[in-house]
Protein backbone atom coordinates (compact mmCIF):
# COMPACT_ATOMS: atom_id res chain seq x y z
CA UNK A 1 0.00 0.00 0.00
CA UNK A 2 2.68 2.57 0.78
CA UNK A 3 3.99 1.85 -2.44
CA UNK A 4 0.87 2.51 -4.51
CA UNK A 5 0.47 5.59 -2.36
CA UNK A 6 4.10 6.83 -3.24
CA UNK A 7 3.40 5.84 -6.99
CA UNK A 8 0.20 7.68 -6.87
CA UNK A 9 1.74 10.71 -4.86
CA UNK A 10 4.70 10.92 -7.79
CA UNK A 11 1.82 10.41 -10.58
CA UNK A 12 -0.08 13.17 -9.23
CA UNK A 13 2.92 15.41 -8.35
CA UNK A 14 4.02 14.53 -11.82
CA UNK A 15 0.77 15.80 -13.30
CA UNK A 16 0.29 18.81 -11.07
CA UNK A 17 3.88 19.56 -12.81
CA UNK A 18 2.92 19.16 -16.02
CA UNK A 19 0.33 21.53 -15.65
CA UNK A 20 2.36 24.48 -14.10
CA UNK A 21 4.42 24.07 -17.13
CA UNK A 22 2.00 24.25 -19.65
CA UNK A 23 0.46 27.44 -17.30
CA UNK A 24 3.57 28.92 -17.46
CA UNK A 25 4.21 28.42 -21.01
CA UNK A 26 0.73 30.08 -21.79
CA UNK A 27 1.91 32.80 -19.53
CA UNK A 28 5.18 33.90 -21.58
CA UNK A 29 3.52 33.21 -25.10
CA UNK A 30 0.37 35.69 -24.26
CA UNK A 31 2.84 38.09 -22.59
CA UNK A 32 5.07 38.14 -25.37
CA UNK A 33 2.37 38.98 -27.79
CA UNK A 34 1.09 41.44 -25.35
CA UNK A 35 4.89 43.16 -24.68
CA UNK A 36 5.22 43.36 -28.69
CA UNK A 37 1.36 44.63 -29.17
CA UNK A 38 2.27 47.13 -26.53
CA UNK A 39 5.61 48.18 -27.17
CA UNK A 40 5.70 49.05 -31.37
CA UNK A 41 2.28 51.02 -30.52
CA UNK A 42 4.31 52.98 -28.41
CA UNK A 43 7.47 53.42 -30.51
CA UNK A 44 5.13 54.24 -32.76
CA UNK A 45 3.44 56.78 -31.37
CA UNK A 46 7.16 58.03 -29.91
CA UNK A 47 8.70 58.07 -33.57
CA UNK A 48 5.69 60.07 -34.98
CA UNK A 49 5.89 62.69 -32.48
CA UNK A 50 9.65 62.99 -32.47
CA UNK A 51 9.26 63.18 -36.30
CA UNK A 52 6.72 65.58 -36.01
CA UNK A 53 8.17 68.13 -33.54
CA UNK A 54 11.64 68.14 -35.29
CA UNK A 55 10.71 67.81 -38.93
CA UNK A 56 13.58 65.03 -39.03
CA UNK A 57 13.48 61.60 -39.30
CA UNK A 58 14.98 60.71 -35.85
CA UNK A 59 17.82 58.08 -36.41
CA UNK A 60 19.03 59.90 -39.09
CA UNK A 61 18.56 62.70 -36.43
CA UNK A 62 20.51 60.43 -33.59
CA UNK A 63 23.19 59.43 -36.07
CA UNK A 64 24.24 62.94 -37.57
CA UNK A 65 23.93 63.88 -33.63
CA UNK A 66 26.12 61.30 -31.84
CA UNK A 67 28.57 59.43 -34.56
CA UNK A 68 28.98 61.57 -37.67
CA UNK A 69 28.85 65.69 -36.65
CA UNK A 70 28.95 65.48 -32.70
CA UNK A 71 29.55 68.49 -31.12
CA UNK A 72 29.56 69.80 -27.37
CA UNK A 73 26.83 71.76 -28.33
CA UNK A 74 24.87 69.04 -30.14
CA UNK A 75 25.64 66.21 -27.36
CA UNK A 76 24.20 68.55 -24.65
CA UNK A 77 21.15 66.48 -24.86
CA UNK A 78 22.84 62.90 -24.65
CA UNK A 79 24.96 64.71 -21.07
CA UNK A 80 21.34 65.48 -19.64
CA UNK A 81 20.02 62.17 -20.03
CA UNK A 82 23.16 60.60 -18.63
CA UNK A 83 22.51 63.11 -16.13
CA UNK A 84 18.76 61.88 -15.52
CA UNK A 85 19.41 58.46 -15.76
CA UNK A 86 22.12 58.46 -12.80
CA UNK A 87 20.07 60.63 -10.29
CA UNK A 88 16.69 58.43 -11.03
CA UNK A 89 19.34 55.13 -10.22
CA UNK A 90 20.40 57.30 -6.76
CA UNK A 91 16.67 58.38 -5.91
CA UNK A 92 15.37 55.04 -6.70
CA UNK A 93 17.71 53.10 -4.90
CA UNK A 94 17.78 55.48 -1.95
CA UNK A 95 14.18 55.71 -1.92
CA UNK A 96 11.99 55.18 1.19
CA UNK A 97 11.68 51.73 2.19
CA UNK A 98 8.55 50.52 3.95
CA UNK A 99 9.02 49.12 7.86
CA UNK A 100 6.54 46.69 8.53
CA UNK A 101 7.00 46.30 12.27
CA UNK A 102 7.00 49.80 13.22
CA UNK A 103 4.96 51.31 10.22
CA UNK A 104 7.15 53.68 8.80
CA UNK A 105 9.66 54.39 6.11
CA UNK A 106 13.26 54.38 6.53
CA UNK A 107 15.79 56.60 4.47
CA UNK A 108 19.17 55.37 4.35
CA UNK A 109 18.97 52.90 6.76
CA UNK A 110 18.78 55.32 9.91
CA UNK A 111 16.04 58.41 9.02
CA UNK A 112 12.64 57.02 10.37
CA UNK A 113 9.58 58.94 8.42
CA UNK A 114 5.99 58.92 7.90
CA UNK A 115 4.49 57.98 4.35
CA UNK A 116 3.42 61.51 3.85
CA UNK A 117 6.97 62.73 4.07
CA UNK A 118 8.49 59.61 1.84
CA UNK A 119 6.04 60.73 -1.08
CA UNK A 120 7.81 64.03 -1.46
CA UNK A 121 11.19 61.99 -2.02
CA UNK A 122 10.02 61.84 -5.35
CA UNK A 123 8.78 65.71 -5.43
CA UNK A 124 12.53 66.37 -4.39
CA UNK A 125 13.72 64.00 -7.09
CA UNK A 126 11.86 66.00 -9.82
CA UNK A 127 13.50 69.18 -8.32
CA UNK A 128 17.00 67.82 -9.32
CA UNK A 129 16.37 65.92 -12.21
CA UNK A 130 14.61 68.72 -14.07
CA UNK A 131 15.61 72.28 -13.04
CA UNK A 132 18.91 72.25 -14.63
CA UNK A 133 17.78 70.50 -17.62
CA UNK A 134 14.80 73.22 -17.82
CA UNK A 135 17.49 75.88 -18.01
CA UNK A 136 19.80 74.46 -20.13
CA UNK A 137 17.84 73.18 -23.26
CA UNK A 138 13.96 73.48 -22.59
CA UNK A 139 12.93 72.36 -25.81
CA UNK A 140 14.24 68.98 -25.37
CA UNK A 141 13.23 68.99 -22.02
CA UNK A 142 9.98 69.83 -23.30
CA UNK A 143 9.87 66.58 -25.86
CA UNK A 144 11.60 63.97 -22.77
CA UNK A 145 8.52 64.92 -20.65
CA UNK A 146 6.55 64.30 -23.40
CA UNK A 147 8.54 61.03 -24.03
CA UNK A 148 8.43 60.18 -20.09
CA UNK A 149 4.60 60.45 -19.72
CA UNK A 150 4.09 58.12 -22.71
CA UNK A 151 6.62 55.78 -20.63
CA UNK A 152 4.65 55.84 -17.57
CA UNK A 153 1.33 54.76 -19.53
CA UNK A 154 2.88 52.13 -20.86
CA UNK A 155 4.41 51.15 -17.02
CA UNK A 156 0.59 51.45 -15.69
CA UNK A 157 -1.10 49.50 -18.69
CA UNK A 158 1.76 46.89 -18.06
CA UNK A 159 0.76 47.01 -14.13
CA UNK A 160 -3.19 46.90 -14.85
CA UNK A 161 -2.87 44.13 -17.50
CA UNK A 162 -0.91 41.59 -15.45
CA UNK A 163 2.16 41.36 -17.75
CA UNK A 164 4.71 38.53 -17.25
CA UNK A 165 6.82 39.24 -15.29
CA UNK A 166 6.96 42.68 -14.51
CA UNK A 167 3.68 43.44 -13.41
CA UNK A 168 4.26 42.07 -9.91
CA UNK A 169 7.21 43.92 -8.71
CA UNK A 170 6.03 47.00 -10.83
CA UNK A 171 2.90 46.74 -8.72
CA UNK A 172 4.15 46.32 -5.45
CA UNK A 173 6.83 49.23 -5.51
CA UNK A 174 4.23 51.82 -6.87
CA UNK A 175 1.25 50.72 -4.34
CA UNK A 176 3.40 51.31 -1.33
CA UNK A 177 3.69 55.03 -1.47
CA UNK A 178 -0.39 54.91 -1.60
CA UNK A 179 -2.65 56.58 0.49
CA UNK A 180 -6.61 56.80 0.78
CA UNK A 181 -7.43 59.05 -1.67
CA UNK A 182 -6.20 56.72 -4.17
CA UNK A 183 -8.36 54.02 -3.90
CA UNK A 184 -9.29 52.87 -7.41
CA UNK A 185 -7.78 50.67 -9.77
CA UNK A 186 -5.31 53.26 -11.54
CA UNK A 187 -2.00 54.74 -9.82
CA UNK A 188 -1.88 58.16 -11.27
CA UNK A 189 0.11 60.64 -8.43
CA UNK A 190 2.94 59.89 -10.47
CA UNK A 191 1.73 60.83 -13.93
CA UNK A 192 0.23 63.79 -12.53
CA UNK A 193 3.42 64.32 -11.18
CA UNK A 194 5.29 64.94 -13.62
CA UNK A 195 2.51 66.18 -16.18
CA UNK A 196 2.55 69.10 -13.07
CA UNK A 197 5.92 69.80 -14.34
CA UNK A 198 5.76 69.68 -17.97
CA UNK A 199 2.44 71.93 -18.24
CA UNK A 200 4.07 75.37 -17.20
CA UNK A 201 6.84 74.46 -19.77
CA UNK A 202 4.69 73.34 -22.53
CA UNK A 203 2.49 76.52 -22.26
CA UNK A 204 5.66 78.58 -21.89
CA UNK A 205 7.27 77.38 -25.11
CA UNK A 206 4.25 78.66 -26.62
CA UNK A 207 4.55 82.22 -25.56
CA UNK A 208 8.49 82.44 -25.37
CA UNK A 209 10.15 79.72 -28.30
CA UNK A 210 13.16 78.29 -28.17
CA UNK A 211 14.71 81.15 -26.14
CA UNK A 212 14.77 80.97 -22.64
CA UNK A 213 15.11 84.14 -20.90
CA UNK A 214 14.27 86.44 -17.45
CA UNK A 215 11.46 85.71 -16.92
CA UNK A 216 10.38 83.02 -19.32
CA UNK A 217 12.44 80.72 -17.09
CA UNK A 218 10.70 81.19 -13.78
CA UNK A 219 7.30 81.52 -15.64
CA UNK A 220 8.30 77.32 -17.11
CA UNK A 221 9.36 76.37 -13.83
CA UNK A 222 6.37 77.53 -12.28
CA UNK A 223 5.53 73.26 -12.02
CA UNK A 224 8.89 72.23 -10.62
CA UNK A 225 8.43 75.34 -7.95
CA UNK A 226 5.17 74.56 -6.93
CA UNK A 227 4.95 70.88 -6.04
CA UNK A 228 8.96 70.21 -5.99
CA UNK A 229 9.54 73.22 -3.38
CA UNK A 230 5.95 74.55 -2.33
CA UNK A 231 3.84 71.27 -1.78
CA UNK A 232 6.73 69.30 -0.40
CA UNK A 233 7.44 71.89 2.53
CA UNK A 234 4.17 72.57 3.34
CA UNK A 235 3.77 68.54 3.80
CA UNK A 236 6.61 68.04 5.51
CA UNK A 237 6.57 71.32 7.78
CA UNK A 238 2.87 70.66 8.31
CA UNK A 239 2.88 66.58 9.31
CA UNK A 240 5.81 67.36 11.46
CA UNK A 241 5.39 70.87 13.23
CA UNK A 242 1.84 71.60 12.03
CA UNK A 243 0.19 73.02 15.65
CA UNK A 244 -2.14 75.45 14.41
CA UNK A 245 -4.70 73.51 12.11
CA UNK A 246 -7.20 75.18 9.61
CA UNK A 247 -10.16 74.08 10.96
CA UNK A 248 -12.21 76.27 8.40
CA UNK A 249 -11.21 74.15 5.45
CA UNK A 250 -13.14 70.73 5.46
CA UNK A 251 -12.16 67.55 5.04
CA UNK A 252 -8.16 68.50 5.16
CA UNK A 253 -5.34 68.88 7.93
CA UNK A 254 -3.48 71.59 6.62
CA UNK A 255 -1.61 73.45 8.86
CA UNK A 256 -0.74 77.50 9.23
CA UNK A 257 2.64 76.32 9.56
CA UNK A 258 2.57 74.52 6.13
CA UNK A 259 0.99 77.19 4.54
CA UNK A 260 3.55 79.67 5.77
CA UNK A 261 6.41 77.28 4.71
CA UNK A 262 5.02 76.53 1.42
CA UNK A 263 4.87 80.49 0.90
CA UNK A 264 9.03 81.18 1.82
CA UNK A 265 9.94 77.97 0.37
CA UNK A 266 8.80 78.85 -3.25
CA UNK A 267 9.20 82.69 -3.10
CA UNK A 268 13.01 82.16 -2.40
CA UNK A 269 12.73 79.66 -4.86
CA UNK A 270 11.44 81.97 -7.53
CA UNK A 271 13.93 85.00 -5.97
CA UNK A 272 16.96 82.51 -6.83
CA UNK A 273 15.63 81.32 -10.02
CA UNK A 274 14.31 85.41 -10.87
CA UNK A 275 18.61 86.25 -10.10
CA UNK A 276 20.34 83.23 -11.52
CA UNK A 277 18.34 83.63 -15.14
CA UNK A 278 18.64 87.71 -14.97
CA UNK A 279 21.19 89.02 -16.81
CA UNK A 280 21.41 92.99 -15.46
CA UNK A 281 20.78 93.71 -11.04
CA UNK A 282 19.60 96.70 -11.96
CA UNK A 283 15.79 96.58 -10.70
CA UNK A 284 14.13 94.10 -8.67
CA UNK A 285 10.72 95.22 -8.75
CA UNK A 286 9.94 92.29 -11.07
CA UNK A 287 11.64 89.90 -9.08
CA UNK A 288 9.98 91.22 -5.84
CA UNK A 289 6.39 90.67 -7.83
CA UNK A 290 6.79 87.32 -9.45
CA UNK A 291 8.51 86.40 -5.86
CA UNK A 292 5.76 87.28 -3.23
CA UNK A 293 2.55 87.18 -5.74
CA UNK A 294 2.64 83.46 -6.98
CA UNK A 295 3.95 82.12 -3.69
CA UNK A 296 1.40 83.56 -1.41
CA UNK A 297 -1.79 82.49 -4.01
CA UNK A 298 -0.59 79.41 -4.35
CA UNK A 299 0.04 78.54 -0.34
CA UNK A 300 -3.62 79.57 -0.03
CA UNK A 301 -4.45 77.30 -2.69
CA UNK A 302 -2.53 74.28 -1.53
CA UNK A 303 -4.40 74.50 2.17
CA UNK A 304 -7.63 74.45 0.25
CA UNK A 305 -7.85 71.65 -2.04
CA UNK A 306 -7.06 67.78 -1.29
CA UNK A 307 -7.56 66.51 -4.29
CA UNK A 308 -4.96 66.75 -7.82
CA UNK A 309 -2.84 69.08 -6.22
CA UNK A 310 -0.38 67.78 -8.83
CA UNK A 311 -1.90 69.36 -11.13
CA UNK A 312 -3.97 72.36 -9.68
CA UNK A 313 -1.04 73.80 -8.19
CA UNK A 314 1.25 73.98 -11.14
CA UNK A 315 -1.36 75.97 -13.69
CA UNK A 316 -2.85 78.37 -10.62
CA UNK A 317 1.18 79.06 -10.27
CA UNK A 318 2.00 79.97 -14.10
CA UNK A 319 -1.35 81.86 -13.76
CA UNK A 320 -0.15 84.23 -11.12
CA UNK A 321 2.96 84.45 -12.56
CA UNK A 322 1.90 85.61 -15.79
CA UNK A 323 -0.36 88.02 -14.39
CA UNK A 324 2.71 89.20 -12.26
CA UNK A 325 4.87 89.64 -14.64
CA UNK A 326 2.50 91.05 -17.36
CA UNK A 327 1.84 93.33 -14.17
CA UNK A 328 4.97 94.95 -13.71
CA UNK A 329 6.44 95.02 -17.25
Amino acid sequence: RSRRAREAFAAAAGAEGVARSRTLRALVRESTAAWLALGSSMAAFGYGLAALHGRVEPLAWAADTFVLNPSPERTAPALIVAFWLLSLLAGVGLSPEPMRDRGGFRICCWLVVTKIVARKWYHFLAVLMFSPALCLNPVFTAMAFVGALIAFATAEAVRLGGLYPVSDPLDAFMSRYLDERESGPLIVSHSYLLLGCALPLLLTLTFAGDGFDHPASVLASSGIISLGIGDSFASIVGSTLGKRFLGRVPGTKKSYEGMLAAFVSMALATAILAKISKPYDDDNTLDWTISIIPAASTALLEVSTDQMDNLFLPIYHFTWTYVAISAAL
